[in-house]
């Protein structure tokens, strides 16, 4: 979490069964909700898969005054990925390493 006071660590989850599920993810997001206290919290920020899209968009219907938006590095590293995939810049790429 991050406020005026600062970087705040809250919980870790081992999700590793279960972080492909948007429903999982919205109810742990919904759950850290709920700690925090709806009031205070204005935006979560997530990877931008199919599950956290699932989930960011539940959320916002359950709190309506709660923001989903997805990560823009993330989004940027996904553009680069694609960008490398091209012929002409992968071969670019292959000459420089």
């Amino acid at each position: 979490m991050y406020s005026t006071y600062g970087t705040v660590f809250l919980e870790s989850v081992d999700a590793t069964d279960n972080f492909q599920n948007g429903l999982y993810i919205f109810d742990l997001m919904d759950k850290m909700s709920d700690i925090i206290r709806e009031h205070r919290v204005v935006q979560v920020v997530t990877d931008n898969g199919a599950n956290y899209k699932c989930a960011g968009q539940l959320l916002m219907q359950k709190r309506q005054n709660l923001y989903w938006t997805p990560c823009a590095m993330h989004c940027i590293d996904l553009i680069f990925e694609d960008i490398a995939k091209e012929d002409d810049v992968k071969g670019i790429i292959l000459q420089c390493e």
